[in-house]
């Protein structure tokens, strides 16, 4: 009886620690929607997700797949981004053999008169980790922003310390041009030619023969 009672107690203590490591997570498919709350049976996607960080809920699961995403992600403190995700058995289990892929057509952001599209930032933050992960920022960038050529970021990282980004595969488009320069000033005046070189003077005469008289009328 005492040993039932024991070990009914160490069951106990583990489906409660199962459930509250569950509930601490938020979890994201390819088929999550906005209004899933992002527990285990209810998924969500990933812009929810990140709107669901709280400081006792900051860890989201992906689910292996891809998601097509239109808006630069930013996260909070604390976050932990973790794909590589397969479902057995009712359960969530890491498969790194499987690929979480994220497709973002960034939006132009412009700040401080620069120009730039961002798929993931990390701004004035600390203590974020993104892992197992392939990360695809699909826009190529256009146009100017205050004379200068447009960036195209697959992680902008500014501010932060104490991040961490762990097999990630990470690739972006191409940047735009800036504006052509303005033409230059004239150049200044050249100096004076150097005096020429006076001509020769042997006494030969260069001109032409004159006709031939033999003395015959």
């Amino acid at each position: 009886m005492k040993f039932l009672t024991i070990l009914s107690v160490i069951l106990f203590s583990f489906n409660l620690s199962a459930q509250t490591n569950c509930a601490a997570h938020i979890y994201v498919t390819p088929t999550g929607t906005a209004l899933g709350s992002g527990t285990l049976g209810n998924p969500t996607d990933l812009a929810n997700a990140i709107s669901l960080i709280s400081p006792g809920r900051h860890h989201i699961l992906m689910l292996s797949g891809a998601y097509n995403i239109a808006f630069t992600a930013s996260f909070p403190d604390s976050t932990v981004l973790d794909g590589g995700y397969d479902i057995v058995g009712g359960e969530w289990v890491k498969n790194s053999s499987l690929i979480t892929v994220i497709n973002c057509a960034a939006p132009l952001l412009i700040s401080g008169g620069t120009g730039q599209y961002t798929a993931f930032q990390l701004n004035s933050v600390g203590n974020v980790y993104l892992k197992d992960l392939t990360l695809n920022n699909t826009t190529n960038a256009t146009g100017i922003t205050a004379n200068k050529g447009r960036s195209v970021y697959g992680v902008h990282i500014a501010n932060s310390n104490d991040f961490y980004l762990t097999r990630m595969n990470i690739t972006a488009g191409n940047g735009s041009n800036g504006s052509f320069g303005a033409d230059g000033a004239p150049g200044l005046p050249g100096a004076n030619g150097r005096a020429g070189h006076s001509g020769d003077d042997d006494g030969s005469s260069c001109g032409g023969a004159g006709g031939v008289d033999d003395g015959q009328g």
